[in-house]
C-alpha cells in the first residue's frame, strides 16, 4: 500500500500556496497519496460558510490534522519562523515519535539569509531558534533542514526503494495496462524498479485489486472534470468526516489543485456514476 504523507506548512499567503503545490507537484509525480491542509476547503473556503462554522473552525481544524498527522507514514515540515501552527504540528509529531510512532520527517526552510559562511556577534544574517532546530534534529535524525525540493525528491525515491522495496525472490503484484492483477517475484529487474517507481508494487493482491478500482473512479473523474477557472463557478467534490456523508461545494477565487466541476449537477452526477459507497472505499479511502 502507498504510503501517505502530511504536508506541515503555513497555507495563508499566496506564495505559501505556491510553495506547498510545489511539494505537491514532487508527490504526485513519485504516487504518493498525501493531506495539504491548503485544499481542505471546509475549512479555508469563506465564501459559503456561516458564522457559527467558521467560529467552530478551531476545533474542527485540530480535529482533521490531528487525525490525518496521526494516520501519516511520512511528514514533510515547510518550516516558517511565523507560522504557529505549523510549529505546533512539530511538537505534536516529537511527541508521537517519542511515543513509538516512528513517523519518517522531512524539512524544508528557504530562507535566503541561510549560509555556511561562518558569521559572529551582529553579523549573522539568521539563525533558527535552537529549541526548534534541535526537534528537527531529532525527528530527521540529525541530518537537518533539506536544501531544496530537488533534495526532497530524492531522499523520497530513496525511502521508496529502501522502504517499499521487495526483497529477492519476494511474491509482489501489479496492474497491468488493461488494469489486471498479476504476481511476480521480484529480482531487482528493470521491470520491477519501474513498477516501484509510479507506485505499482503491492504487497497482496487485494491491494492491487483495490488500486484497479480506484484509478477507474480517477478516470470517470477526469472525464467530467475540467481546470479550474478564476471568478466562475468551481465545484469540487469532498468528504464531510463530521457528519460522514459525501457532497460537494463552489469557490470562486481559491484554486486547491483538486478535481474541478462546472456545475453542482455534474458533480452529482460524477457522484452518482462512481456511488457514494465506491467514493468513500476507493477515493477518500474510508475504512469501515
Amino acid at each position: 500500500m502507498k504510503k501517505f504523507v502530511y504536508i506541515a506548512s503555513d497555507i495563508m499567503s499566496t506564495g505559501a500556496q505556491h510553495e506547498i503545490s510545489l511539494i505537491e507537484e514532487v508527490l504526485d509525480e513519485l504516487g504518493f497519496d498525501y493531506y495539504s491542509a491548503r485544499k481542505n476547503s471546509q475549512i479555508n473556503d469563506k465564501t459559503n460558510v456561516t458564522v457559527e462554522e467558521n467560529n467552530k473552525l478551531a476545533e474542527k481544524i485540530v480535529e482533521q490534522d490531528t487525525d490525518r498527522i496521526k494516520k501519516a507514514d511520512i511528514i514533510i515540515f515547510n518550516i516558517k519562523s511565523h507560522a504557529l501552527g505549523t510549529l505546533a504540528e512539530l511538537g505534536q509529531v516529537w511527541g508521537l515519535n517519542n511515543n513509538g510512532m516512528g513517523k519518517k520527517c522531512f524539512f524544508l526552510y528557504d530562507d535566503i539569509r541561510r549560509t555556511d559562511l561562518p558569521e559572529t556577534s551582529d553579523r549573522r544574517s539568521w539563525s533558527i531558534n535552537q529549541y526548534i532546530y534541535g526537534l528537527v534534529l531529532a525527528l530527521s535524525e540529525g541530518r537537518g533542514f533539506l536544501r531544496d525540493l530537488d533534495e526532497l525528491k530524492r531522499e523520497l525515491k530513496k525511502f521508496i526503494i529502501h522502504k517499499l522495496k521487495p526483497k529477492r525472490g519476494d511474491r509482489y503484484y501489479y496492474v497491468n495496462s488493461f488494469g489486471n492483477v498479476y504476481g511476480d517475484e521480484w529480482s531487482d529487474s528493470v521491470a520491477d524498479i519501474d513498477r516501484l517507481e509510479i507506485g505499482n508494487v503491492f504487497k497482496t493482491e487485494k491491494e492491487a485489486e483495490f488500486e484497479v478500482e480506484r484509478l477507474k473512479i480517477l478516470a470517470i473523474i477526469r472525464k467530467y472534470s475540467r481546470p479550474f477557472k478564476k471568478e466562475d463557478e468551481n465545484w469540487s467534490i469532498y468528504f464531510d468526516e463530521t457528519e460522514n456523508f459525501i457532497t460537494y461545494y463552489v469557490w470562486g477565487h481559491i484554486n486547491f489543485s483538486v478535481p474541478i466541476f462546472e456545475s453542482r449537477e455534474m458533480a452529482q452526477k460524477v457522484i452518482d456514476e462512481i456511488g457514494e459507497d465506491r467514493l468513500k472505499k476507493y477515493y477518500f479511502r474510508v475504512e469501515e
